[in-house]
């Protein structure tokens, strides 16, 4: 089961959350490439030594790749620390690089190469894992929480991922967002793993020519499926230009030899995107960081040194490959995928899971509407963070259901809303849940009835739930439902 994570920005409520999991690589087959080497990585890659008893492997590790990232920058204007660092043990300890200002009970451990302070105890106010904009005693940090049995190498990645997509705000001209109202089926999903087969092989043909073949079966098969499916296009690239990239980025810096290489390098990180068989609610975001990262690793094979300058202009990845590797004929190209790469089976396969993916979501929408107390609907916020597990339904253009949900922490003026271990669903606008829960309205205990009530002040409490409104607003309830509205 994969954690998903959505956290502390302004976040889009119809696109899945950000995922950051570890990935295997201990499974693959690939001509040309020391399986047994890679079979061999260890849990955990190893960091380097200086300076580690006195900042700890995740401060080392992120020196290490600014260092590098310095010395032959990764993408075009792109700085590990453009804006302070600040790393933290959760409740224990906290690191501050490269700060003008360090707050009261920072104290220098490291002058160069940049400065790194150290403080311990919590860091009241950072409750998400990582927020992009934390202010620290007058300066915009980029902040990050872990645990000490979390995996630095990961973490660090992490860092470098969120900090590029704070780069990406001033450093890439903005694109469009579009939505996906279709829902793949089980032609669809085989396409996309034909996809995957093909890029692959992309990746690691020997010879220009025999990359180019394979870049124009990966195209030839992408185009068939936009002329299945035309509202696909525009998210799928969205998501490659931009956690796409930012996937690339981590990467290809992280994995880099000063800094934590692995066996197979940045290619074989992509394996278990380009090898899995695409799930229903993993084509909306998650296949896409590997899709696109694959894209800008085959560019850089091509020798296209301007594709990261195309990219951070308006392109996306995908335009810029089918641009250099169209093929010829694409009628052949996608006969000759299917092919090679046994799409009656992959057909068989998606035909399975997407049966199976629907079961599921009918049986999660009834255990969701036989849920104990009313429906309730509250808003959402532009500074919202949520933890949930896949898969994740789609219920409409902007409703996902989350049946295993983790955590919804959501606040602004006069309002917070927190809610742990409860199964909702996401909306545009909204964040939907069922809880029998105490109501206090104007101060005073409520009990549900069928009407519309203003308030100055309402609380709603329950086991792992509080919503707490100290700003004019109206409860209505009818029908089972009870939606809160705020006034503007």
């Amino acid at each position: 089961m994969n954690k998903t994570l959505a956290i502390a920005a302004v976040l889009s409520l119809s696109a899945q959350g950000a995922q950051a999991r570890r990935i295997d690589l201990n499974s693959f087959s690939l001509p040309g490439l020391d399986a047994a080497a890679v079979s061999g990585l260890s849990s955990e890659i190893p960091v380097p030594v200086s300076d580690v008893e006195t900042v700890g492997p995740r401060v080392t590790l992120l020196l290490a790749a600014d260092q590098s990232n310095r010395r032959d920058p990764v993408w075009p204007g792109y700085d590990v620390f453009g804006q302070p660092v600040l790393l933290y043990e959760a409740g224990v300890r906290s690191f501050l690089i490269a700060h003008p200002n360090p707050p009261a009970g920072y104290e220098p451990a490291l002058s160069s190469p940049r400065p790194v302070f150290v403080k311990q105890g919590p860091v009241p106010g950072l409750n998400f894992t990582f927020e992009f904009h934390f202010p620290l005693n007058g300066a915009d940090t980029f902040a990050y929480r872990y645990e000490a049995q979390d995996r630095p190498a990961q973490d660090v990645r992490t860092v470098v991922h969120e900090r590029f997509h704070v780069f990406q705000k001033t450093g890439f001209r903005p694109g469009r967002y579009g939505k996906r109202a279709s829902e793949p089926d089980g032609e669809d999903l085989a396409m996309a793993a034909l996809e995957q087969k093909a890029l692959k092989l992309a990746l690691y043909a020997q010879g220009t020519r025999a990359a180019a073949g394979y870049a124009g079966q990966f195209i030839a098969v992408r185009e068939a499926r936009y002329a299945r499916f035309p509202d696909a296009r525009l998210p799928e690239t969205y998501e490659e230009r931009s956690e796409g990239t930012a996937r690339y980025v981590d990467l290809v810096l992280n994995l880099r030899q000063e800094v934590s290489p692995q066996p197979g390098g940045t290619a074989a990180s992509l394996l278990p995107y380009l090898d899995s068989f695409p799930d229903v609610d993993k084509m909306g975001k998650s296949r896409y960081y590997g899709t696109g990262a694959a894209q800008g690793l085959l560019l850089d094979k091509a020798g296209r040194d301007d594709w990261k300058a195309l990219v951070a202009a308006g392109q996306s990845p995908y335009e810029v490959t089918f641009q250099t590797f169209r093929p010829a004929n694409p009628a052949a190209a996608l006969a000759e995928a299917k092919l090679e790469h046994g799409y009656d089976a992959l057909l068989a396969t998606g035909l399975q899971k997407v049966s199976a993916f629907q079961a599921a979501k009918t049986a999660a929408i009834a255990a969701y509407n036989a849920l104990p107390g009313p429906e309730w609907s509250v808003p959402a916020a532009l500074s919202m963070g949520y933890s949930a597990a896949s898969p994740t339904y789609k219920l409409g253009p902007s409703e996902t259901l989350m049946p295993t949900t983790y955590m919804v922490d959501a606040a602004m003026e006069g309002y917070e809303f927190n809610l742990t271990d409860r199964p909702v669903v996401l909306g545009g606008n909204e964040v939907r849940f069922h809880a029998a829960a105490a109501v206090v309205l104007n101060g005073r205990p409520f009990a549900l009835a069928d009407g519309a009530y203003p308030f100055e002040a309402l609380s709603v409490s329950a086991a792992g739930l509080k919503v707490s409104v100290s700003r004019p607003g109206t409860l209505t309830v009818a029908g089972g439902k009870a939606l809160v509205t705020l006034l503007q």
